[in-house]
């Protein structure tokens, strides 16, 4: 089951009018002590965007950028999440040990565990309670440990089964992630677990099925991911395939509102594009020649926020670089500068 990390390490790894720049440093005219002061000081209408550029987990808090590590080590912010004032985002870190799943509140990092080889991938707050979703790569039997953290403690989701969870939503009393789980027999199954209790995904069949991300509104519940090269939606447990298979898709991130239901991810094309459907429509955010993929979607009011990656070179793999990207209302904006390796992984605006 080796795979199932490994794929799913790829993945992870994978406001009124906001002006972003298309730096990570601070411009050297602002007053520091101002911008820390008033950094995780969250007001209605502030684009919070988390990811990394090189060694820096970086927090992008409407284009400017927060460093939540000292670089020395790489580290990587996967998810940020807004509640009662409070900034949270949830990654990892490279240590001494090797790779430690992170938690930053407000800028400060709590660890959530001293285990080697832990990645934290998503972040959810209510009623006072902080969910972190991540997974323990346990090298000694060569599986995989998925863990669902509540306020600082961990919860195991295995029962002695290979289980990778990257997805967490709160709603009420109820607790949602979505990951992937599978045996010998049955392998790479979509899943999705209400207050941990396991609803197996409709698949084809295929060989490698993933669910990335779950949100629930009102009574139903909604999952993205893919089943071999389709994107799916499903809804109630119910699939919708997002592209007709003809080439291969990801879906990775879903938010439903007013009714619409919006999922980010890529399509491929000659290469993969970042794209965005919405109720199924499939919209392209760079045009065909591009190398791009979408990570996360937000939806406040009318406008419609999604960041990824673009590469530089619009090559797979053309010196590993790519840029961090942000997209309101489908108009690009560079939130890195090319000079190192960089993804804008989770974003999230500021709506009370």
């Amino acid at each position: 089951m080796k795979r199932i990390f490994l794929s799913y390490l790829v993945i992870v790894a994978l406001t009124s009018s906001v002006v972003f720049t298309s730096c990570n440093n601070k411009d050297e005219d602002e007053d520091e002590n101002e911008i820390e002061d008033n950094f995780y000081k969250p007001q209605k209408g502030d684009v919070y965007v988390a990811g990394y550029d090189g060694n820096f987990a970086l927090l992008w808090k409407n284009g400017i950028a927060q460093n939540l590590n000292s670089g020395k080590n790489n580290a990587e912010a996967n998810s940020v999440f807004i509640s009662d004032s409070d900034v949270y985002v949830t990654g990892f870190e490279n240590s001494r040990v090797g790779y430690v799943a992170r938690l930053w509140k407000n800028g400060v990092t709590q660890n959530l565990t001293d285990k080697p080889q832990t990645f934290a991938n998503s972040v959810f707050a209510s009623s006072g309670n902080v969910y972190v979703t991540g997974y323990e790569y346990n090298d000694a039997e060569g599986i995989v440990l998925a863990k669902l953290w509540k306020n600082g403690i961990d919860q195991n989701f295995n029962d002695g089964i290979p289980t990778v969870i990257v997805s967490v939503y709160v709603s009420g009393d109820d607790v949602y992630v979505a990951g992937v789980t599978g045996t010998k027999e049955e392998q790479d199954v979509p899943t999705v677990w209400k207050n941990g209790v396991a609803q197996k995904l409709i698949t084809d069949g295929i060989w490698g099925a993933y669910a990335n991300s779950v949100f629930v509104s009102g009574k139903d519940v909604y999952v993205c991911g893919y089943d071999g090269i389709v994107a799916k939606l499903w809804k109630n447990g119910v699939a919708q395939n997002l592209n007709d298979g003809t080439n291969e898709a990801m879906a990775i991130s879903v938010y439903v509102s007013g009714g619409n239901v919006y999922v980010a991810g890529y399509e491929r094309k000659y290469l993969p594009i970042a794209t965005v459907w919405e109720n199924g429509i499939a919209q392209n955010l760079l045009n065909e020649g591009t190398y791009s993929g979408a990570k996360s979607v937000f939806i406040s009011g009318n406008d419609v926020y999604v960041v990824g990656y673009e590469n530089i070179n619009n090559q797979p793999y053309a010196a590993n670089i790519d840029i961090a990207k942000f997209w309101k209302n489908g108009v690009e904006q560079n939130l890195s500068d090319g000079k190192q390796n960089a993804c804008a992984n989770s974003v999230f605006v500021v709506e009370n």
